[in-house]
């Protein structure tokens, strides 16, 4: 074999044209659709970091490639009733956002669409593990445990489209989250891939500075896929994770979505405490802070990179140890100090930042 058919051989290939299909995805419908989005998010331009208002685009991107992953699923691995409702459940989340970018919907139906989603994912057979394993059939408990994925599913939608506020980070942050089922896990390998792949292509544009936003269509997809790839570790019937349950859904939880979790909770915390609403907009996140403490932009960027590339390391070590038969919470305390450390020091630097007048609350 010559040394161009072995470049060609190689696994990053398929990665590469896949990454190149969506940038000129990105490209051609950030010229088609120049204003979507910009009258609703002009509403709001007071709450956004930027006073820049660009096409919110990134849900359509994201959308090309759920449903190209989703035709693959449905009609070429067998089709499936539970990918059916996982696919209503992506519609959902997709169109909700699209229409809050285009008409700046208020919070309740925002909130009844996400509930929707998680309803339509619950439906599709995944479990949390807090009260049922998949596959068991106690009514009582499965009812019990269909709430506590709704509520994850809800949690993290909302976490996504907050932490939405500085170019290229939202997309910088779910990307170690796609990548799981390339630790040899139970979640379908083609979703991942080929969503991994749209970021990419994304933060080409998205990147700062970004020519082009996500958008609550591309949040909202987005968090929705991120909830799919923690909840479906287990799903395939195998013993892939010994003895899961509730806990290492938790675990899973805080190490895939250790920067939009942590910053979702610090927001929350400092909001109610000066009896204002979590989900109105803000300069009060971890992005924020970081800049207040001097760093610019593209170095925020960067270290959110590098925090995603440390989370797959962690979370690598933590699926293989479970496989090798550690305990759980021998397994796990890597990745529980990791987030506890992250959380108390944007929750010491936002009670800093306060301090100092750096951004302040309305009385």
């Amino acid at each position: 074999m010559s040394y161009i058919d072995h470049l060609f051989s190689f696994a990053f290939w398929p990665w590469l044209w896949k990454v190149c299909f969506f940038t000129l995805v990105t490209f051609v419908l950030l010229k088609v659709f120049k204003s979507l989005g910009t009258k609703a998010k002009s509403q709001d331009a007071f709450s956004r970091w930027s006073s820049a208002i660009k096409p919110a685009v990134g849900g359509m991107v994201f959308f090309v490639g759920f449903l190209m992953a989703m035709l693959q699923l449905l009609f070429f691995s067998g089709f499936s009733a539970d990918y059916l409702f996982i696919f209503m459940a992506g519609v959902v989340a997709f169109g909700l956002g699209l229409w809050d970018d285009m008409r700046r919907i208020s919070p309740t139906p925002k909130f009844a669409g996400q509930i929707l989603t998680g309803i339509l994912f619950v439906l599709s057979g995944h479990a949390s593990g807090f009260f049922v394993e998949p596959g068991q059939t106690h009514a009582f408990y499965q009812i019990l445990d269909g709430l506590m994925v709704i509520i994850i599913v809800v949690a993290v939608m909302n976490s996504v489209n907050m932490l939405d506020n500085m170019d290229g980070i939202s997309t910088i942050a779910t990307m170690p989250v796609m990548l799981l089922p390339a630790f040899g896990t139970c979640v379908d390998g083609s979703m991942g891939m080929i969503m991994i792949c749209a970021l990419f292509g994304f933060l080409v544009f998205n990147w700062k500075p970004a020519k082009v936003y996500m958008g609550d269509s591309g949040s909202m997809l987005l968090g929705f896929i991120t909830a799919w790839m923690i909840l479906g570790m287990d799903h395939c019937g195998e013993n892939n994770i010994p003895s899961y349950n509730g806990l290492t859904t938790i675990i899973l939880f805080l190490g895939a979505g250790t920067m939009f979790i942590s910053d979702t909770l610090v927001v929350i915390i400092q909001r109610l405490r000066h009896k204002i609403s979590p989900f109105q907009g803000g300069r009060d996140h971890t992005t924020h802070n970081l800049f207040y403490l001097g760093l610019k932009e593209w170095q925020i960027a960067v270290l959110f990179l590098t925090l995603g590339l440390i989370q797959l390391v962690l979370l690598f070590t933590f699926l293989e140890q479970l496989k090798s038969g550690a305990g759980i919470w021998a397994a796990g305390s890597t990745i529980l100090f990791y987030f506890f450390l992250l959380f108390g020091f944007h929750l010491a630097v936002s009670f800093r930042n306060l301090r100092k007048g750096k951004y302040n609350y309305p009385s």
